[in-house]
Order: structure tokens, then C-alpha cells, then sequence
């Protein structure tokens, strides 16, 4: 899913808005090219449900599978709702066009967020 505006196009990476998440897990892989020298990765979390301390990153990859992921974003740990749009992490990063959120529960329950990126 992709969310635009006029000043930043905005991929969803992992939107569990409708149906709560109660595992930790690894987001599904996107092929969304690299970030060049003058861009900067953007992240951003918003968390509308929390049951259990939450960890979220964003990580990049060489291949869809994932052997040897970066994590490029760690969002500070969750323990209520609400949102963060940390530093942007500046270019290049040249070799790694797959791109994941990864999220870790302390415990199970239901978690509904959204954690998106842009390349800009």
C-alpha cells in the first residue's frame, strides 16, 4: 500500500490498523531500490493499540530473503499509543533495495500499528 502527498510518497511496510498483531515477526519484503547520496530513508511509526512492549525497525537487504538484513531504523520502544518520526538516515546506502519492518513483542496481545518509509 502506498500513501502520497505532495511532499512525500509513503510505503507501508507493515499496517495492522485493522487486525491486530499478537506475535513478534518480520515484515513482508518490498524491492524498493537503494538511496542515493543526496536522498535520506524516512520512517515513521504510529501505533494505535499496545498490549505488550514493542520494538520496531526498519530493515534493508541485498535479496528478498533476507540472509544478512541492516537494520537501518530502530524506533524507540513502545509502551503506549502514539507516533515517532525519528532522524532520517542519510544516503547512500547503494547496494540494498529490499526493505522490511521488523517487530518484537514482549508478550502476547493485540498490537495495531503502521510502520512506513520513504526514500527521499
Amino acid at each position: 500500500m502506498i500513501y502520497t502527498d505532495i511532499a512525500h510518497p509513503l510505503v507501508a511496510l507493515s499496517n495492522t490498523l485493522a487486525t491486530a498483531k499478537s506475535t513478534t515477526a518480520n515484515g513482508t519484503a518490498f524491492d524498493l531500490g537503494t538511496v542515493s547520496s543526496c536522498q535520506r530513508l524516512i520512517g515513521v511509526l504510529h501505533v494505535t493499540q499496545i498490549s505488550a512492549r514493542s520494538i520496531f525497525t526498519i530493515q534493508s537487504a541485498t535479496s528478498s530473503g533476507f540472509a544478512s538484513p541492516t537494520t537501518r531504523i530502530t524506533f524507540t520502544e513502545s509502551t503506549a499509543i502514539g507516533a515517532e518520526l525519528p532522524t532520517p538516515v542519510a544516503g547512500p546506502i547503494a547496494d540494498h533495495t529490499f526493505w522490511r519492518c521488523t517487530f518484537t513483542m514482549s508478550s502476547s496481545g493485540g498490537q495495531k500499528f503502521l510502520v512506513g518509509m520513504a526514500i527521499r
